[in-house]
């Protein structure tokens, strides 16, 4: 009859001790995700290998349109300022922060004597009371072209790559060797025995973990459609570099 007693006994403190754990583990608080030091909401998961379209990071617009919304923006932005002139091509990326930043590839001209008009990205802040500052503006050195005069370049009717566009562009990259190149807006034309195109790019040079960079792609189709690329026009060093 002892033995038994103790038995049961031993039983008892073993079911006791199991309860008491699982009563611990469930009131273990559970741990909460890292908070983003930049908009102060957790961090997703994989935060350390997202890609750049997570909150936080550029993305590509859904289009390249400079919409009404956008001009409003820019215009905003730009207001008081002196020096040069700037004319929106295209909208190239956006990011959401404490309020959103916009990149916007411009027509650039200083307000000198002769000077050359060259493209450039302004970058601009669209704070969460409506007000807009500029927050970097990089020359690109590279000449628009763009004028008034009859066989020159003009700026395109839509930044928007064409679906007919984006063919010729496929075929000639085929040639392409060492980098990829991905369009992302129509910037000016230029009608000849045949036409030419000035295309806004991501090129990435073919090895590991390259970073894409923009590049102007100068596309020429004759009059059977074909098409080739005639020049690859980067950013100058000290632009890349400020």
């Amino acid at each position: 009859m002892k033995k038994v007693f103790v038995l049961i006994l031993t039983v008892l403190v073993l079911f006791s001790a199991a309860a008491c754990g699982k009563t611990a583990a469930q009131e273990k608080p559970a741990e909460t995700a890292p908070l983003s030091e930049e908009t102060g909401a957790p961090e997703p998961e994989n935060a350390g290998n997202a890609p750049a379209t997570v909150l936080g990071g550029w993305r590509k617009p859904d289009s390249p349109e400079v919409t009404d919304q956008i001009a409003a923006v820019f215009a905003k932005g730009m207001e008081g300022l002196v020096g040069a002139n700037y004319t929106p091509v295209a909208y190239i990326g956006r990011q959401i922060v404490s309020g959103t930043n916009h990149a916007l590839l411009c027509r650039e001209k200083m307000v000198v004597p002769n000077a050359v008009e060259t493209f450039a990205i302004v970058y601009l802040y669209e704070k969460l009371d409506g007000s807009v500052e500029i927050t970097d503006i990089v020359d690109s050195g590279v000449e628009t072209w763009i004028s008034d005069l009859s066989g020159g370049w003009s700026q395109a009717d839509s930044p928007v790559i064409t679906d007919q566009l984006a063919a010729l562009l496929d075929k000639a990259f085929e040639s392409m060797l060492g980098a990829d190149y991905s369009p992302l807006a129509l910037l000016s034309t230029q009608v000849v025995a045949g036409r030419n195109y000035c295309v806004l790019c991501e090129q990435t040079v073919v090895y590991p973990d390259a970073q894409p960079e923009y590049v102007f792609v100068y596309l020429y189709e004759d009059l059977d459609g074909n098409a080739q690329i005639t020049d690859v026009a980067h950013f100058a060093a000290d632009a890349a570099e400020s």
